[in-house]
């Protein structure tokens, strides 16, 4: 197969960046370098598949739909301007090949806003202050530590029971496990509103048993 030695055709070339993707459960640096060769070379390599082209055609539409008038970070804009010719330059690829990972980004981001409209619509407050709660299945959602005057670090877990109720429990060490499944004991310290979601601060917090290891 002969190609443009200075210009390959934008969405066929997306379309070898998923597949490379793919190939390898992920974005590398070398993605876009196995990529093009992959396409210079297509006689020794399988096609992109039905679902890679789907995906590289998803991408740039997404990457065409950003407007030029909106706060757009110099990487994006360049990546605009790139993608929006029907050809990239050849020293465009690494740059054209990223649309695949700002799409990834852009599709978790749009996920976690969904995920936190739905909590704000589904939790509520639980129990009343100093009472001793039953949180059944538990996820942990999310865990962070900062510095702490008192303890050194406190450590910050965000939780979800199965109801959709929102929980926040500061411990002074690590105790629970983000992506696992817990039924838990605990001790009502507050109610509080955060972003709209209702939630629920806890204390003394105590395993029952483990429900489900690792993420959901």
């Amino acid at each position: 197969m002969t190609h443009n030695h200075n210009a390959v055709p934008a969405q066929d070339y997306l379309a070898y960046v998923t597949r490379q993707i793919r190939l390898d459960a992920g974005h590398t640096p070398q993605t876009w370098k196995d990529a093009i060769a992959a396409y210079d070379h297509a006689h020794n390599h399988p096609p992109p598949t039905l679902a890679d082209r789907d995906e590289a055609r998803r991408i740039l539409t997404y990457i065409r739909g950003q407007s030029p008038d909106d706060a757009l970070t110099p990487h994006l804009a360049d990546l605009v301007t790139c993608l929006n010719r029907e050809h990239i330059r050849r020293d465009e690829l690494a740059l054209a090949a990223s649309a695949a990972l700002v799409y990834t980004r852009a599709q978790e981001r749009e996920a976690r806003a969904r995920e936190e409209s739905k909590r704000r619509q589904t939790s509520r407050h639980v129990g009343a202050r100093g009472q001793e709660i039953s949180i059944t299945r538990a996820y942990i959602l999310a865990h962070r530590d900062r510095p702490s005057p008192h303890t050194g670090r406190v450590h910050i877990y965000e939780i979800q029971d199965g109801q959709g109720n929102a929980y926040t429990y500061f411990a002074s060490r690590p105790e629970l496990e983000p992506g696992w499944t817990y039924d838990l004991l605990a001790d009502v310290k507050r109610h509080e509103i955060y972003r709209e979601i209702q939630k629920t601060i806890v204390g003394n917090v105590r395993i029952g048993r483990v429900v489900e290891e690792g993420s959901k």
